[in-house]
């Protein structure tokens, strides 16, 4: 039924179809909320009433494998479509309603303040898993802040192997960076942190993880012991998330991997642009074998699955948590994230320089759309533009539903200029 419809014989039809579970999987006939169902169709539905943000067909998908996952079931359900742009399309053709009050419209997103911008890329040379466009990404991105948004150098902080050694992204110094980004903020600020790098997981130790596993970046000193030489995605919450007074913007980019399971993944080639050397890399960095066993989770994680009195973290903890914990409810918040969980995250080369595909994308689409586009909008264009090139599907978090409409650092106005992003030598090539 499913496999027919990627078969080559309806490549002109708008079809979608939705499966239970996998081949060699049951679907179950379950007792969920008062009633018998199917579990599928109680994930489905319960997606559908959720206040699904990004409400593609394969957003919507995710949800219901979350949901799926939550409940403790093991099917895994799947979504054929006869065009991989068609994944891209709202369900039902139900796209989110732009608010017709101006007010509304753009609200969270005027810049009254002062900006400041963390940009972190680590290439890990010299070590085992080196990468070759995590620098190139923030120095890009460095370009476009300052000469297309207005930031000032001095407001820019970069750790990179390229500065001098006192801001090589080493673990102590990332914390001071965040510290410094958050430090003084004040109403109508605008912050930003960009991370190009490796992430990965760990042994949780809390017994907070449903799924016995913690989410984390890996700063240039990471293959020594862990987890005194990562920082974990509680660490983010707790040392940004958490201090970002009332009032202020933040936004977050994360191009990296954050599931353990792309160690599993095919780096599929043919999707790839021929490049020096076929170059794919994945920004993914594999756990010491000590801490790389998730743990048993504790009684009350496992119970907030059960009871749904309580939500557990979903999914990768740096994006996801900014729309479940109710204490971020307030926060101006956005959070993009390079893929999704059980992706990998490329380290590719693309326009003649080695660079994150995600952040290639993302700079590439603003510079597309003038540098002025609402949020939701550019993740969709950032999708497009990654489509038929790479696996990867990238996501964004907010805390509240409007904030999909509000303007990418607030330029609401289109700006007409002949910028290219790293036009000249300061980028590695």
């Amino acid at each position: 039924i499913r496999r027919a419809v990627v078969s080559g014989k309806y490549p002109d039809h708008q079809l979608w179809v939705f499966s239970g579970c996998q081949d060699d999987q049951t679907s179950a006939d379950a007792f969920e909320e008062g009633q018998y169902q199917g579990a599928f169709t109680w994930a489905f539905v319960k997606a559908l009433k959720f206040d699904v943000w990004n409400e593609a067909y394969f957003d919507l998908l995710e949800q219901i494998k979350m949901n799926l996952k939550t409940g403790m079931y093991t099917q895994v359900p799947a979504l054929t479509t006869t065009q991989t742009a068609f994944l891209n399309w709202y369900y039902m053709g139900k796209a989110p309603e732009v608010p017709e009050d101006k007010e509304l419209a753009d609200c969270g997103v005027t810049i009254l303040g002062k900006k400041k911008a963390l940009l972190v890329g680590i290439n890990y040379r010299g070590k085992p898993n080196e990468l070759r466009g995590c620098i190139n990404d923030v120095v890009n991105h460095k370009a476009v802040l300052m000469h297309i948004y207005g930031y000032q150098e001095a407001d820019i902080l970069m750790l990179t192997e390229d500065e001098d050694k006192l801001n090589w992204p080493c673990k102590q110094r990332v914390q001071e960076g965040l510290k410094w980004l958050v430090e003084g903020a004040s109403e109508g600020d605008s912050l930003l942190f960009h991370y190009s790098g490796h992430g990965s997981q760990m042994t949780d130790m809390t017994g907070s993880e449903p799924t016995g596993l913690s989410e984390c970046i890996c700063p240039f000193d990471c293959d020594k012991p862990w987890p005194e030489h990562i920082i974990l995605d509680t660490e983010i919450h707790t040392d940004v998330y958490d201090k970002l007074p009332d009032g202020v913007k933040l936004e977050c980019i994360f191009d990296c991997c954050h599931s353990g399971t792309v160690a599993n993944l095919e780096v599929f080639r043919e999707m790839v642009p021929m490049v020096p050397e076929e170059y794919n890399g994945i920004r993914y960095y594999p756990p010491p074998q000590a801490c790389c066993q998730p743990s048993s989770p504790s009684a009350s994680a496992l119970s907030c699955i059960r009871s749904g009195t309580a939500e557990p973290k979903k999914g990768s903890g740096f994006r996801k948590a900014v729309q479940t914990a109710a204490g971020y409810k307030d926060k101006l918040l956005w959070v993009y994230s390079g893929c999704q969980d059980n992706q990998t995250s490329a380290d590719a080369y693309e326009d003649a320089q080695y660079q994150g595909a995600f952040t290639w994308a993302f700079l590439k689409t603003l510079e597309d759309h003038r540098y002025s586009m609402r949020q939701g909008a550019l993740l969709r264009a950032i999708r497009d533009q990654l489509c038929g090139r790479y696996v990867q599907t990238p996501a964004l978090s907010t805390t509240s539903r409007e904030y999909f409409q509000t303007f990418h650092l607030a330029q609401t106005r289109p700006i007409s200029t002949g910028f290219k992003t790293c036009s000249g030598p300061t980028c590695r090539r």
